[in-house]
């Protein structure tokens, strides 16, 4: 570690003092490639010629620049430390903007330092932030905390340098932070993500269950080709109608016992057959459970008709098979033609 017991005040000190340096092989910290740095060197700047305060510059949330300012001083009081990185600068259209070291800078007033030694560096705006934010990742300077990586992926958001969603975000933290904890890590992103939740795809979900209140609306009105054949209809709750020839229902799984009962009381009432279409109410996980809910669905009812059959000792003459038709089953697999029933006779 190369201290200096003398602390170097004028410009012409400094410039001595960088040309040593240069000597000695010392140049500026390395950037990551993907963050398309271009490394323009060290240079002694004068901080009449620094924008300070400006868009891209403090990252820190809620951070005491004065307070870390006069621990500085004091530190730079006992010396240089010509290892350690130099407050870096952003060249922008001929002006150079502080990226990093605002504490550093702060110390600097207390000491009525007027010039020091930066890196210059070239970024491309989309990488600003992010330079910005890796430069003050958890290093044995002040690390970033959670607040100043949320707030730097939030502008980056805004801007549309990054992209919403967790492998993008994840990428971001760890390529501006890589030391952090996992934990830490995790807990930005989720943080990101319930912050932008309002952007994220919908998950794609092959499946799909309706409810009564909303099936007329969102299948039988949007796709269904053939309800016209039918004049199908339901009532604004989902409830049957009667149409004139026929009485119109839907029909969920689980719900055939009390249905087919009213089917039957209508038809012996009105002797209007009741049309049905049949479908699963709660959220279907696979291919084979929703086919096993249907055929289940089937034996239940073909097990209720033949139980009215028995029990009126007339098998073939009853009207019980008359008194309703399943035309079929509203397709929910995104596999199945949206615009058709699903025929009972696949199962």
């Amino acid at each position: 570690m190369l201290k200096v017991n003398s602390f170097p005040k004028s410009m012409i000190d400094l410039e001595s003092q960088l040309i040593e340096l240069k000597q000695n092989g010392r140049t500026g910290i390395q950037f990551p490639a993907e963050f398309e740095v271009q490394d323009v060197g060290l240079k002694v700047i004068n901080h009449n010629d620094i924008v300070f305060n400006n868009p891209l510059g403090q990252i820190r949330v809620g951070d005491a620049i004065e307070k870390r300012g006069k621990r500085l001083a004091y530190s730079f009081s006992n010396g240089v430390d010509w290892s350690a990185p130099f407050p870096v600068v952003f060249e922008k259209d001929g002006s150079y903007f502080l990226a990093e070291g605002f504490g550093r800078n702060a110390g600097f007033d207390t000491l009525n330092q007027d010039c020091w030694i930066y890196q210059v560096v070239k970024v491309k705006p989309k990488h600003e932030v992010k330079t910005r934010l890796w430069l003050n990742r958890d290093l044995p300077s002040t690390p970033n905390t959670k607040l100043d990586i949320v707030k730097a992926a939030i502008e980056d958001v805004k801007k549309k340098y990054l992209k919403v969603g967790k492998m993008h975000f994840t990428k971001y933290v760890n390529d501006t932070n890589p030391h952090i904890s996992d934990p830490m890590k995790k807990e930005i992103v989720a943080t990101l993500l319930n912050k932008f939740k309002h952007k994220l795809p919908k998950k794609y979900n092959r499946y799909t269950s309706y409810k009564p209140a909303t099936l007329k609306r969102d299948w039988i009105a949007k796709h269904w080709s053939s309800a016209k054949n039918y004049n199908f209809n339901l009532t604004k709750s989902g409830a049957k109608k009667d149409v004139g020839k026929y009485i119109t229902a839907a029909l969920p799984f689980r719900y055939e016992h009390i249905k087919i009962i009213n089917a039957m009381k209508d038809y012996a009432r009105t002797g209007k057959k009741t049309l049905f279409i049949c479908y699963e109410i709660n959220a279907i996980t696979s291919e084979e459970s929703l086919r096993n809910k249907r055929k289940k669905f089937l034996k239940s009812v073909e097990q209720m008709v033949s139980t009215f059959e028995k029990l009126s000792n007339n098998p073939f003459g009853s009207d019980f098979r008359n008194s309703f038709e399943i035309l079929g089953f509203i397709p929910q697999d995104q596999n199945e033609n949206i615009k058709e029933l699903v025929s009972t006779t696949n199962f």
